[in-house]
């Protein structure tokens, strides 16, 4: 069965932001920083992985109204993907007190994250910039755009049976990096795909397929290189090239720097930061990483091992902003240009 929908997926509760509204139905893609974009669609996928509301998770994805033949492809990883409520009950486990206001474990905020990346709703999280830049730059040079929705707000770091979040802690089981593999599965292996059911609207060249990560999505860029379900040493996932903005590669230092956080990313990761840590990855494709020294949310020193590694190889690209924000390439058309140009580039 065809699993592709229109957009009209359930976008009831309450809504702090009251300047627009989700788009409904097949839309044009018109991202506010390029509103002048022609002949592109977003098309919404129904994906049976349910989130912590009972709602299944969607993916959304950017493509040319007439796609003729095969066309690189990126997954795009949306950012603010944490959340946890503090005193959940077996019996409704996303009531309570959230970490996040408005809270992240259900499926119409991650709708909303999502539209927000593309540059066609506002952004719901201060200290972010996000115009669409990013997705805008990729269609513009042919690329098409997977974004997957997380609702579970575990960093994209959790799959049942492989790294279990602390169900006796929040009475769901999370599920991000499941939906952060299933995203790049579907343009690496049209088997997969089709054994869910699921037709894309294009054909990905999977000579040609990226990875990028925004905010705490960049986790999920490491999460999806981790994997390695035959043992060979190698991720079983080989994008062309990379790229991560406003990453916190060494999570161990966030309890510290942010309090609050701690019950939370016990729970997720219980202990084992490592496993997903980008400088943790044996071998790295090449990599783009954009950064702010001044963006308040990455502890000192977070990124000191990944930046090592990457500076001064002539494979990678390290793009240090200015601005006192948190994920930049996004709402800056430069950056993203710059990040996509070198994508396309990548041997």
């Amino acid at each position: 069965m065809n699993r592709v929908v229109a957009l009209t997926f359930l976008l009831t509760g309450c809504w702090k932001l009251d300047r627009t509204e989700i788009p409904e139905g097949l839309v044009a893609f018109a991202p506010a920083a390029d509103p002048a974009a022609q002949g592109w669609t977003v098309t919404a996928i129904d994906i049976d992985l349910e989130c912590p509301d009972g709602q299944d998770t969607r993916f959304y994805v950017v493509h040319p109204a007439a796609p003729d033949g095969p066309m690189p492809a990126a997954v795009l990883y949306h950012s603010g993907s944490f959340d946890f409520v503090s005193a959940p009950v077996a019996t409704n486990p996303t009531a309570g007190d959230h970490l996040q206001d408005p809270p992240r474990l259900e499926a119409p905020w991650g709708i909303r994250m999502a539209f927000a990346t593309l540059g066609m709703y506002p952004p719901p999280l201060s200290g972010e910039a996000h115009e669409g830049a990013l997705p805008a730059a990729l269609a513009s040079n042919g690329v098409a755009v997977v974004v997957p929705v997380n609702c579970w707000g575990d960093w994209w770091h959790n799959a049942p049976g492989d790294a279990d979040n602390d169900f006796d802690a929040d009475f769901f089981s999370r599920q991000g990096r499941v939906t952060a593999e299933w995203g790049f599965r579907l343009l690496a292996e049209p088997a997969f795909g089709e054994a869910l059911g699921i037709d894309l609207p294009f054909e990905p060249d999977p000579s040609q397929l990226y990875a990028i990560g925004l905010g705490e999505g960049s986790r999920a860029v490491g999460e999806l290189l981790a994997i390695d379900d035959d043992g060979d040493g190698e991720s079983d996932y080989q994008p062309r090239a990379i790229a991560v903005d406003s990453l916190i590669d060494d999570l161990s230092l966030l309890p510290e720097a942010q309090p609050a956080t701690a019950a939370g990313l016990q729970r997720i990761f219980r202990g084992d930061w490592e496993n997903g840590s980008l400088s943790a990855i044996g071998t790295l494709p090449p990599t783009a990483f954009v950064y702010s020294p001044v963006d308040a949310v990455v502890p000192d020193g977070a990124n000191d091992a990944i930046l090592a590694r990457l500076e001064g190889d002539d494979q990678h690209l390290v793009i240090e902003g200015t601005a006192a924000l948190h994920v930049l390439s996004n709402g800056d058309s430069e950056i993203a240009g710059q990040v996509v140009d070198f994508l396309l580039d990548a041997p």
